[in-house]
């Protein structure tokens, strides 16, 4: 597969002050973008509220809160 098969970029948003629009970038089964309507929320909260030694307990609030204002 090529570069240009397995990315995608979008040109920045003239609306928004130094704002890109959407990046993508796949490779096999996996996906890697800027879009965080993509972003499975529940998978993250749980990994990281059970599972991850440094967020562990976190309030879905905060990782929800943290993805909006990333």
């Amino acid at each position: 597969m090529t570069r240009s098969e397995n990315y995608c970029s979008l040109k920045l948003d003239n609306s928004k002050k130094g704002e890109y629009l959407m990046t993508i970038w796949r490779e096999n089964e996996f996906i890697i973008s800027t879009n965080k309507e993509l972003l499975d929320i529940e998978t993250i909260f749980c990994f990281l509220h059970n599972d991850s030694y440094w967020a562990k307990g976190i309030a879905r609030e905060t990782v929800e809160k943290s993805i909006e204002n990333s």
